[in-house]
């Protein structure tokens, strides 16, 4: 009985060790999220947001979003309320040079077989300090972000992709979700060796913090359109 439970128990550990040399490597999933991101150099989308936040009404909003490589954002619109940016237009291109990654392994998120990675600013001027991301291998996009608790706060972006004139994968849907976590919820999140310390993630989640919802419907998009320098200048000048 004895050998047969050591028997079992080398064969249980050799199996999850194989399994563990089955995961690819953090640095290898970024690189595949900067390949699919790369065709594109710049759009512009209408995007619709709908606000369900506590103690909050906001009527249903639209606005144009224009992106331009490497990080240039801008938004047209009379009312609109941002969201961080890293949630609006998630550039895959920084992520290996702000960030120490780590593979955690395969999770499921709906029917979908997804990659799970954590996340540690390797800078402390990165906004967003400590996050775990959710790749989908079929075709390397970002399809789930989300932060580390910070006072008891965290922030999730949930994304929908769709392939945009047959060539670009774009996200054609986002829900953020700004909730909260008992306080004496267990730590989460385990820094890498050598990582910095934590500190605060977002401004926003520092002031007027609301549980709730906001999603962000796009459409029309177009792409490597030349989006010209004088939109951004626009920007800066508000």
């Amino acid at each position: 009985m004895i050998r047969r439970f050591l028997w079992l128990a080398l064969i249980c550990s050799a199996a999850a060790t194989a399994q563990r040399s089955q995961l690819p490597a953090a640095a290898d999933v970024l690189k595949n999220l900067e390949r699919t991101f790369a065709p594109i150099q710049d759009f512009s989308v209408t995007v619709e947001g709908d606000v369900n936040m506590e103690s909050i009404r906001v009527p249903r909003t639209t606005a144009t979003m224009y992106f331009r490589r490497p990080d240039k954002v801008h938004f047209v619109s009379d009312r609109f309320s941002i969201i961080p940016r890293e949630g609006m237009s998630p550039n895959p291109d920084r992520l290996r040079a702000d960030y120490d990654a780590t593979t955690i392994g395969w999770d499921t998120l709906g029917e979908k077989r997804v990659l799970k990675l954590q996340l540690a600013a390797k800078n402390q001027k990165v906004r967003l300090r400590q996050a775990f991301i959710w790749v989908d291998p079929n075709n390397w996009t970002l399809v789930k972000l989300t932060s580390m608790p910070y006072e008891r706060r965290t922030i999730t972006f949930e994304f929908e992709q769709g392939f945009v004139d047959n060539a670009y994968w774009l996200p054609s849907k986002l829900t953020a979700y700004f909730g909260s976590v008992g306080e004496r919820s267990e730590p989460i999140f385990q820094l890498p060796e050598g990582a910095p310390n934590p500190a605060p993630q977002m401004d926003e989640m520092q002031r007027g913090f609301r549980s709730g919802s906001v999603t962000f419907t796009y459409a029309k998009y177009r792409v490597n359109v030349g989006i010209p320098d004088s939109v951004f200048v626009t920007k800066d000048r508000k």
